[in-house]
């Protein structure tokens, strides 16, 4: 076991990295009232990641600039989604509206798929994703950039949280420096997230630790800390398990162990309030 997790170092800790960033950064989506937003946004940088794996087969540069293209593709792409839902004209804010989008952005990466059959093997990682997939360049560059803005996050919190307070009770549009690095800082990890550990890891991280601690935590920094706590020790337990047994899908195991680390918080913070 341990000449396992020696073989998958980077990964791990780039895993836990973006897990930490994910869950602060939906803890702030879902203050904002932005989650079925948020998840619009997740899937069309699905499709941005994939067209961006099709251009690495299509010109086969370094590893280095592959990282570059399909992040950047992914980002371009979900920033055009969401300016998209931010026009008013289109009236595309409502729930209902927002899951149709999401499901024409589905069939979208379907057909985007099968018109390009190499991208098969490509689009099971994109969903379900598998942290042993990550090469080391890749899992060092994902660490850093989760460093980055998980730092971001923890310094400019109470910032972000009066700025989502104002918005969602007084009404009072977000407009601020650290806002807009906030949503485009969001957009960058969620497509870091897609393209290392897959849709399901990102959306896992985003809302489960936050849905899970809802209405027990004493402050906002408690609840901060419980988050980060259920994201990178459900990633670290669910890794953990999924190299004992290799035939299960490390990412599913993940979000089960998020699960069960997440109901032990709630328990817990539960009994120390009575």
């Amino acid at each position: 076991m341990i000449e396992l997790l020696s073989l998958y170092l980077w990964p791990l800790l780039s895993a836990l990295m973006l897990a930490a960033a994910l869950s602060l950064t939906g803890t702030q989506l879902v203050a904002r009232e932005w989650s079925v937003r948020s998840l619009v946004v997740a899937q069309s940088s699905t499709v941005g990641v994939l067209f961006g794996i099709a251009l690495t087969f299509l010109f086969e540069p370094h590893p280095l600039w592959s990282f570059v293209i399909v992040t950047s593709a992914g980002t371009i792409f979900s920033l055009l989604i969401a300016i998209l839902l931010g026009i008013e004209h289109f009236g595309l804010k409502r729930p209902q509206t927002l899951l149709t989008v999401f499901v024409v952005l589905s069939a979208i990466a379907a057909i985007f798929t099968a018109l390009i059959p190499k991208l098969e093997a490509n689009m099971s990682a994109v969903y379900a994703g598998d942290i042993t997939t990550l090469s080391n360049l890749e899992a060092r560059l994902h660490l850093a950039f989760g460093l980055g803005i998980t730092a971001y996050l923890w310094k400019n919190w109470s910032q972000l949280s009066q700025s989502a307070f104002r918005n969602i009770v007084l009404g009072t549009p977000e407009s601020s420096f650290v806002i807009k690095a906030f949503t485009l800082s969001t957009m960058l990890l969620v497509v870091l997230g897609v393209q290392g550990l897959g849709l399901s890891f990102v959306l896992a991280c985003l809302f489960l630790p936050t849905s899970l601690t809802a209405g027990t935590d004493r402050s906002l920094r408690q609840h901060q800390i419980h988050v980060v706590l259920i994201a990178s020790i459900g990633t670290f337990l669910g890794f953990l398990v999924s190299l004992a047994d290799t035939r299960l899908p490390t990412t599913a195991v993940i979000v089960l162990a998020q699960l069960v680390i997440g109901y032990g918080i709630r328990l817990i913070s539960t009994w120390t309030r009575s």
